[in-house]
This record gives structure tokens, sequence and C-alpha cells, in this order.
């Protein structure tokens, strides 16, 4: 007996060993598993981001290729031959009625485009945009957005499409392109249809491609038009009524700049472009075309940079290497001096977008939250930026706030939280060289001034990711507006048709956003990059008699670049 139980407890210590290293061999494998594929998908993500860096890197490229600041781009690595170009792969199609039942044919033509597939992800590159789409499924998204841009332009409601097509065929590490050829596409001689479109036209864009929903949100961004999928075909199709040459834009700001003055003066150096704040900061993407609006005569001095169109009901005069890159659209003459350059001329009588008078809703709204606010909960931050004492920092969640003396130092939070901060400001703003106010988060900061505003050497608004939407300053039309040298803001200012603006020289520190207002000059080395962002209804407004539907004017370019691996 003693002897069975002295083997029965060997037999079982031995099992209980063996279990033992099974166990710990099965935890080991287990985790060397999860390890591997943790490591796996890191590594995955860091391989997708870096090839979408390098999308992003060829977008740039490609657009001085296409727009013949350059003639050739060479594209660093994209992940060894997982990269491809395809020149035959998706397609788009742009008409225009006739007038007779019967359509003018602008482009039919294969878009190609430059795919990689890896890590769970498809990129491409394709009509001039970057697209991405996770591997197996039919949603797409907008990694970089083509140069498709609906808005007011001249007065009326344009359509431009600079679509950008890849033709040849390659797989390899390293890719080379080559522009090929530009061609106008509208308005031309072959299309009956004049600029602008008559009344009872209309204008079809249809796009096949495996990122067709993605080219549906870019449409869908520009605000206008009726959108119709075809899922089945991987098809996405505009359509837009003909505006008849006249009408207005939307109802968000429309460009960089409108000045109602009468006169304005773009002192040496200034610039303008656009960026969209959806797709990130200004830095991580290429300028795009803006439109400046005088009503009235307009100079601009020497080595200004417009790109895009400039539009003066006025005279205007471009002066010493002065450059507009798109049309200029003016009412009286045009003057030009040595090296300057422009894309077009139309001799019109271009109608500016209506800056509305906002004095009504500053005046209600400065009443409403001087007797009902959230003061008391944020007390003693209200008092230092009474003071300029809110220093080092203070913080305003999301409310109402009345600030009477809004005289500030330091460093200001703004947290929106996802909803709206409002601050009445009847005696205006004054802030202090070397202060901050920083829009932080989602959500939305406006400011209803009644008094003076002055802002310098200072940084304003989502200083971060560049979002103009999310910071608003109105200022009462019977006021003036400051803003001064080495200032970095990020927003809107409004001052209605009347409220005088003055953009110091600033050799350090850009506007983002839109200002709009009685600007007589914008001194030297000032930028100002308009967020286009800015142009959906429903993120403000400020304009009056906007919303004209469909398009009058319709301008497409293609340029062809080709691959050689």
């Amino acid at each position: 007996m003693g002897g069975r139980e002295k083997r029965g407890r060997s037999q079982s210590s031995v099992l209980g060993v063996a279990l033992l290293f099974a166990i710990v061999i099965a935890v080991s494998v287990s985790v060397v598993l999860v390890g591997t594929q943790a490591l796996e998908q890191r590594q995955q993500a860091t391989s997708t981001e870096s090839v979408r860096a390098s999308f992003q890197q060829l977008d740039a490229s490609l657009t001085q290729v296409a727009t013949g600041s350059q003639r050739r781009a060479s594209v660093p690595t994209l992940d060894g031959t997982n990269a491809k170009v395809q020149g035959n792969r998706g397609h788009v199609t742009i008409n225009v009625s006739d007038g007779s039942g019967g359509n003018c044919t602008v482009v039919d033509a294969d878009l190609g485009r430059v795919v990689y597939e890896g890590g769970g992800s498809v990129l491409a590159y394709q009509g001039g945009g970057v697209f991405e789409r996770t591997a197996g499924a039919d949603g797409s998204r907008v990694v970089s957005t083509p140069e498709i841009r609906y808005q007011d332009r001249g007065g009326t409601p344009t359509l431009s499409m600079p679509l950008v097509l890849v033709d040849g065929s390659a797989a390899g590490t390293e890719f080379a392109f080559e522009r090929a050829g530009r061609a106008d596409r509208f308005p031309t001689a072959s299309c009956p249809s004049p600029n602008p479109i008559p009344d009872g036209r209309n204008v079809t864009v249809t796009v096949e491609s495996e990122f067709y929903r993605a080219w549906g949100t870019v449409f869908e961004r520009q605000g206008d038009g009726d959108l119709e999928y075809d899922h089945d075909e991987r098809r996405v199709t505009v359509r837009l009524g003909s505006a008849g040459g006249s009408g207005a834009g939307g109802d968000g700001p429309v460009g960089p700049l409108v000045s109602t003055s009468g006169e304005l003066q773009l002192d040496p150096q200034s610039q303008f472009d656009s960026y969209d704040s959806d797709d990130g900061p200004y830095a991580s993407q290429s300028p795009g075309e803006a439109t400046v609006y005088a009503d009235g005569d307009l100079t601009l001095k020497a080595e200004g940079t417009i790109r895009g169109d400039l539009n003066a009901t006025g005279d205007v005069e471009l002066r010493p290497q002065a450059e507009v890159t798109g049309t200029i659209y003016h009412g009286g003459s045009l003057t030009t001096r040595a090296g300057t350059a422009y894309g077009d001329e139309e001799r019109v009588a271009p109608r500016i977008p209506t800056v509305a008078d906002r004095d009504d809703e500053i005046d209600s709204r400065v009443t409403e939250i001087s007797s009902e606010n959230n003061n008391s909960d944020e007390s003693s931050n209200i008092t230092k930026l009474r003071n300029r004492g809110c220093s080092p920092s203070c913080t305003l969640p999301e409310g109402e706030y009345y600030v009477p003396g809004f005289d500030h130092s330091g460093t200001l939070y703004l947290e929106p939280e996802g909803g709206q901060i409002a601050i009445a400001a009847p005696d205006g703003l004054n802030v202090v060289p070397g202060s901050t106010i920083e829009v932080v988060g989602d959500g939305r900061v406006v400011v209803y001034s009644q008094g003076d505003t002055d802002i310098e050497q200072s940084r304003v608004g989502d200083t971060t990711d560049d979002d103009a939407t999310q910071f608003w300053l109105y200022q009462h039309s019977d006021t003036h507006t400051r803003l001064g040298p080495q200032l970095q803001y990020v927003g809107v200012v409004h001052a209605g048709p009347d409220g005088e603006i003055r953009i110091s020289s600033n050799p350090h520190g850009d506007i983002y956003g839109a200002v709009l207002g009685s600007v007589s000059e914008a001194e030297a080395a000032r930028a100002i990059h308009y967020d286009r962002a800015l142009v959906d209804a429903g993120r403000g407004g400020g304009y009056g008699g906007g919303g004209g539907d469909g398009v009058a004017y319709l301008h497409v370019t293609t340029t062809t670049v080709e691959a050689e691996s």
C-alpha cells in the first residue's frame, strides 16, 4: 500500500511538472504571437503613414509639374513594387448641354492613377488629389483635395476644374513624371456653349473610380449641385444648372480679402493663396487658388502675388514683378508695369460679394450676454482679462462671457468642448504684444466687439491646425481694427461694409482665414491664406444676397503627366 501511494505521488509530481511546462510554453507562445501581431500591426501602420506622406509629397510635386513651374518631377520611394502607375484606371466625363437636347463633350478621358496597396490600406493619387480606402471595403476618404473649386469668381458662381491625368504604366521603387501636355477644354471653339453659360443649359460631371465615394465628398464640399451615386458601377455624377451669368456665391467668406473701401493698396510682397483646414495645417499642403475682391480701384505693388483671381469694380494696376496667376476681372482699366504677369483679363462689371452689416446682431448679443452670462463660474479669469493679469494663463470653457475692458496679456485658452464660446466685448479688444488667445479642441468662438480692436505680436485662434472656422471676430461698423505686425491670426475678421481695418506690415506672422471690411491698405510683406473650409454654408457667413444656384462660368483644363520608372 505504501509503495503504491509513493508511486502515485511520484507520478503526480511528474504530471504536475509536465503540466507546468505546458502552461509556461502555452503562455510563452501566446505572448510571442500577441507581441508579433502587435509589432506587425505597428509596422503596417508606420509603413502606411510613411506612404501617405510620400503620396502627399507626390501631390505637391505633380502640382508644380501641372502648373508649369517645373516640367519634370522625381518622387521618392513608395515602398517597393507595391506602388504602381496605371494610366487606364478611373475615368472622367464632363458635358455641357447645348440647349437643344444634346450635349457638348468637354472631357472624356481616363484619369489614371498612382496606387499603393499594403498594410490593409489602398492609397492613390488621382485627378490631382490623394484618396484612401481600407482594403476590402467600399468606402473611401479624401487625403488631399483636388484643385476643384466651386465659388464666386468675378461676381458669378464659377466651377474651375484643373484636372491632372496620369498616363503610362510603371512599377518599382521610384517614379519620375514628365509633363506631356496641357489643354484648355472649356471654353473652347469646339464647344458652342459660351461663358457665361446661358440659361436653360447645365453642366454634368461624372467620375468612375474605385474611390468614387471620396470623389463624391470632393463635390459635396463645394456645396452645390445634385449628387447621384451608382454603387454597382462605382460612379458618382454631379449636375449643376445654369446661373445665367448672375447671382452670388454661398454664405461663407469666398476669399482671403474682401475690401469695400473704394480703393485698395496691396503693398510690396503681399501674398494671397488658399488651403483647406479639413486637410490639415497650411504648411502640410500645397498652396491653392484664392480670389481677392475690391469694390473700387486696386493696386498690386512690386512682387505682390495673388495665386488665383483678382476682382475689382474699378481700375487695376500691377506694379513691377507683381503676379496674378488667374484671371483679372475689372470694371475700369488695366495698367501693367515691367515684369508683371497674369493669366487672363476680362473687362466686365464684376459683382463683389456683399459684406452684410452685422451691427444689430452685435448690439443684441452684447445686451443679452451682459444680463445673463457665465462670468460667475470663471470670475477670477474675467477679472484677469479686464486687468491685463491673465498670466501665466486663463481658461474659459463653453459658455457666454461679458468682458468690458478686454485688455489681455499672457495666455488665454478657449475650450468650447464641441460647443460655442460667445464673448461680448463692449469696449473692443486690446491684445498685448507677446500674448496668446488659443482655441483648444473642437467648437467655435465668436467675439462680438462694439469697440476698437488692436492686436499685434500675438497668436490668436487655432494656431495648431490653422482651422479658421473656429474663431470669428465681429466688429461693429463704426470701429477701427488693427492687425499689427508679427501677428499670427487664424480666423475671420468681419467688420461689415464700413468698419475700418488696417493690416500692418508683417515679416513674421501670417493671417489664416479671411478679412472682410473697409480695408484701404495691406502693408508690405503681408500674407493672407484663405481657408477654403469657410465656404461651407452653416459655418457662419457674413454676406447678404447670397445663395446663387448652378454655375455661370466653367473653366476646365487637363494636364497630362507621363510616368517613367
